[in-house]
Order: structure tokens, then sequence, then C-alpha cells
């Protein structure tokens, strides 16, 4: 008799969002509802209000209503946008964005602003010394500002009144009781012991050069995780995308956590089984995924199968 063969699952990854959706009231709901349906899931949240942080002191009004929302939820994780234009871009204008989103965390306020480490864009995937200094010395940057990576809830002052999304949509109000004693409590009830996903302080740099880089280029002095590939469905299934990455794998014998893939203009023809298949192969291939049948502004509001896209990473 033939053995049944049993269908392998495919090992974990994030969810890598590039939040460009303004948050007028309402627009962000079909995130808040992927990330409460699925707490086992984590979600990497770009956080972009003007192409960077923008020219005054922290955001507007709808981004200091609803950024402290995504970060009331343990497994969500934001991440400020910065333009590095290829290594082109002034330094001091770099490292000004990167400062402006490290003072959101000590907003009183609009306590819970945070972010957890910088995205930088249009990153070099050429390997130049003076481009890899470029990018270490951000890096280093980043990694010793003190108002970035410490959990935004947790450093945010000590009253505080949060909203959170849960399964049971309690309002939680902290006013008396230490802040992150209160924090930890409250995220017990809701999403079950796991402090290390509260915690966390490892401040994380993540690189966009939307191409396969020069394994020099994942240095861990210069980036945490790296956009490898970011372009339409069929870029990726012309240009034999999948096999690249494959390759990278293997000759820079990094992990596979390190690196990301954004695939847009996702065809509506395909049907349950090819997005899953696809969702699948990126999966064994990259820790951080985000499709989206968009083509045109894809980042910029929800793709109509954004929900089944979330269900299957979830699986």
């Amino acid at each position: 008799m033939f053995s049944k063969r049993k269908k392998t699952t495919p090992p974990k990854s994030s969810i890598l969002v590039p939040l460009y959706v303004y948050p007028a009231p309402g627009a962000w709901e079909p995130l808040f509802t992927a990330i409460a349906s699925h707490p086992g899931l984590n979600f990497t949240i770009v956080i972009n209000p003007a192409s960077g942080p923008g020219n005054g002191a922290g955001p507007d009004a709808n981004y200091t209503r609803e950024i402290p929302r995504l970060n009331a939820y343990a497994n969500v994780r934001t991440f400020g946008y910065v333009s590095t234009d290829y290594a082109k871009r002034n330094l001091g204008l770099v490292l000004r964005d990167i400062s402006t989103y490290s003072a959101w965390s000590e907003n009183a306020t609009f306590p819970g602003l945070g972010m957890h480490g910088i995205f930088l864009d249009e990153t070099s995937s050429q390997y130049e010394p003076a481009s890899a200094q470029f990018f270490e010395t951000i890096a280093s940057a980043v990694r010793s500002e003190a108002g970035l990576g410490l959990n935004p809830l947790v450093s945010a002052p000590c009253s505080l009144r949060i909203c959170c999304q849960n399964k049971s949509s309690n309002i939680f109000e902290a006013k008396s009781l230490p802040l992150k004693a209160a924090l930890l409590n409250l995220i017990t009830a809701q999403v079950g012991p796991d402090p290390t996903r509260l915690t966390t302080s490892h401040i994380q740099i993540i690189h966009n050069p939307g191409t396969i880089p020069d394994a020099k280029m994942l240095s861990p002095a210069i980036c945490d995780l790296s956009v490898v590939f970011e372009g339409t469905y069929s870029t990726y299934q012309i240009y034999g995308f999948g096999k690249q990455i494959s390759t990278l794998l293997a000759s820079s014998k990094c992990g596979r956590e390190k690196l990301a893939c954004i695939v847009h203009a996702v065809p509506s023809a395909l049907n349950s089984n090819d997005v899953l298949a696809l969702v699948n192969g990126l999966r064994t291939m990259v820790g951080s995924v985000f499709l989206t049948a968009l083509s045109v502004d894809y980042y910029a509001s929800f793709s109509p199968r954004w929900a089944e896209f979330a269900d299957e990473m979830a699986v």
C-alpha cells in the first residue's frame, strides 16, 4: 500500500508591511484586524508619514492616534522610514531623520510613539568601500539612539491610556500602577505570557536595496534584515529571483531570517492554491514577506486579498 505523503509546513515568517497608507480614521483597520486575528504571527511595520518623519517634532494627529495602537500589540514591531538615495543623500539629513524618530518615544503628550528600529530605503546593493562606510556610520548612529529599540509602551511616561484592539476590545487605563508592570499584566492576560516579545531592546535596521545585494552588504555591522526583492510578480517569475535568493543564501551563509521579499501586482487570476504556493515558496527562503495584488500605489492602500494573505502567512 502507498502511504499518504505528509504536507510540509514552511517555516514561520513575519509580514513586512510598507504602511504608507495615510491613517485617516478607519484606514488602518484591515491591519489591526489581521494583527488581532493572528497573535502568533509577527508584523514588521514601516511607518512613513512624509517620505520620512516629516519636518516637525512629531507626526500629525492621525498618526499620534494610531501608532500607539500598533505598539500595544506584542506581535508588532514598528520601523521609521528613512530614504538614503543609494548612499547619495546627505548623511546629516539621514541622521536627522533617525534622531527625529528616536525623539518620538519621549513625547509625553502622545506616549507610545516610539519606533523599534529604522527602515532604510534605497540602499546600495553593490559593495563599495565608500558606500559600506556610509551605511556602517548610519548603523552605528541608529544603535546609539536611546529612543529606539526599547518597547515603546514600556518606555513611555507612566500615565497612559491604551486602547488595545484585542479579543475582548477592553480599554485599559494605567494611572497609578507602575507602567511596566501594568502593561505586562495586560499583555499576559490578552496574548499570553511571552516577555521576550514585549521587552526586546535590540535596535533593528532594515535595508531595502530591492534586489540581490552583495553578500558583504548583509554584514551585521550594516543591517539586520535586507529586502532582496521588491518588484512585480511577473519580474519575480521571469528573472528567476527564487533561484537567485537560494544562491545568495548558500553563498553568504546568512540565515533566511536576514532576508525579505516584497511582491506587488500579484495577478488576481491566481487562485487560492496558487497564492498559497507562492507564499509557502517565499517562506522557505526568507524570514519576512509582503504580497499585494495592487499594481498602482501598491503601498497606499490594502489589497482586496490582504486578509487572505495574512491567513496564509499565519498557517
